[in-house]
């Protein structure tokens, strides 16, 4: 498990995305939905556990994201590398 937290300043309801990618564009943990409370102005927390599995120490790109609710896509990204262990 890989614990993901972080502080948002969500833009709509709709629940965050956290997702981990390896470089071959293969999806290595399951992707989890974060709900968090209607925007209000302020940064909230988050936290979620991200379940993955590798078999040898494997560098991965770990985004989350939120949709829009208006206009189909994605209004904000933010990610970062991480090494991952078996």
């Amino acid at each position: 498990m890989l614990l993901v937290s972080g502080l948002v300043n969500p833009s709509s309801s709709n629940p965050l995305v956290v997702e981990m990618v390896a470089e071959d564009g293969q999806p290595i943990g399951t992707t989890r939905l974060v709900n968090v409370p209607p925007p209000r102005g302020s940064l909230l927390p988050f936290a979620v556990d991200v379940p993955y599995t590798v078999t040898k120490p494997t560098w991965v790109r770990l985004m989350v994201s939120e949709r829009a609710s208006r206009i189909p896509g994605t209004t904000h990204l933010s990610s970062i590398e991480v090494l991952l262990s078996p």
